[in-house]
C-alpha cells in the first residue's frame, strides 16, 4: 500500500522546495532516489510514496528544505543535506509500516519501561495498588479497519499474576476493564466484550489532596474500541511489570 507523508511548515516564508530522502541514501551511492513534496494549501505539503518502495517495518526519512540557495535537513534543522560528504546528522522521522491484518501492538518489549512509554503509579490508599498506563492513540492511528475486527486485549506481565485488571481509558475519559489471571507465561487474554465500565482513577492524584481520587460515572456508556486512548493495567501489588501488550 502506498504511503502519504504530510507536513505543516512553521516560519515566515515558504521554501523553494521540500525533498524527501529515506535512510537508504548515501554519499557513496551512484543513484539516490528522492521525492518532491507538493504544496496543497497554506503551509501543508505532502507526497505519496509508491507501494513498491514501502516495506513492512519502519519507514525512516528526512525532509530537506531548499530556500534561496540554502539547504536545511529536518528533523534537527541541520545545515546541508544527507548527501553531503561532511553531513553528520543522524536523526530521522519514522513511520511504522505493518500488514493490515497484523495484530495492533500497544507495548513493545523493551529493556526499560522508560523506553516503552509505560507510566507506573502506586496508590497507597488503594491498599498498595499498582497502576500501569500508556497513551496508545499513536499506536492505533491508521489502523481503523483492523480496530473493527479485533476481539481480544492481550497483556504479558513478568511472571504469573492472579487477579489482574486490564482495559482502556477512552477519549471521553471513561474506563473499561476486566479481571483475569495470567498464564504461566504471564499472558492475560481478555475478550473486549468482557470489558465493563468502571471508575476512572485520577493519576497522578489531583491537588489539593482532599479532592476525589476517582471519577465515578453516573451513566452507563457502551464501550467503543474506536475511542481507546490509554491502556491501563492494575493489581494489588507494587511489583507489576508490563512486558508487552497488543489487541487481536
Amino acid at each position: 500500500k502506498e504511503l502519504t507523508l504530510k507536513v505543516q511548515l512553521a516560519g515566515w516564508e515558504q521554501p523553494d522546495s521540500l525533498i524527501v530522502y529515506t535512510d537508504q541514501i548515501s554519499f557513496w551511492n551512484e543513484h539516490n532516489p528522492y521525492k518532491k513534496m507538493t504544496r496543497k494549501q497554506g503551509a501543508i505539503y505532502e507526497v505519496t510514496v509508491p507501494a513498491a518502495e514501502v516495506k513492512e517495518g519502519v519507514f525512516r526519512y528526512n525532509i530537506v528544505a531548499f530556500n534561496k540557495g540554502k539547504r536545511q535537513t529536518f528533523p534537527g534543522g541541520m545545515e546541508g543535506t544527507p548527501l553531503d560528504w561532511d553531513y553528520i546528522g543522524d536523526q530521522y522521522w519514522e513511520t511504522r509500516v505493518v500488514n493490515p491484518s497484523a495484530e495492533i501492538s500497544l507495548v513493545m518489549p523493551s529493556v526499560s519501561s522508560q523506553w516503552n512509554g509505560v507510566e507506573q503509579y502506586t496508590v497507597p490508599q488503594e491498599g498498595g495498588a499498582c497502576f500501569l498506563r500508556k497513551y496508545i492513540r499513536d499506536e492505533v492511528a491508521g489502523r481503523e479497519s483492523k480496530l473493527q475486527q479485533v476481539q481480544y486485549l492481550c497483556v504479558q506481565l513478568k511472571g504469573k499474576v492472579n487477579g489482574v485488571e486490564a482495559g482502556f481509558i477512552t477519549s471521553d475519559g471513561f474506563t473499561y476493564k476486566a479481571k483475569g489471571n495470567t498464564s504461566q507465561e504471564g499472558i492475560l487474554r481478555l475478550p473486549l466484550s468482557a470489558l465493563q465500565q468502571t471508575a476512572t482513577t485520577l493519576l497522578p492524584h489531583a491537588y489539593p489532596v482532599f479532592l476525589d481520587k476517582q471519577f465515578k460515572p453516573t451513566t452507563n456508556i457502551p464501550f467503543e474500541v474506536q475511542k481507546i486512548e490509554s491502556l491501563e493495567v492494575s493489581h494489588l501489588t507494587e511489583n507489576l511489570v508490563l512486558e508487552k501488550a497488543w489487541i487481536e
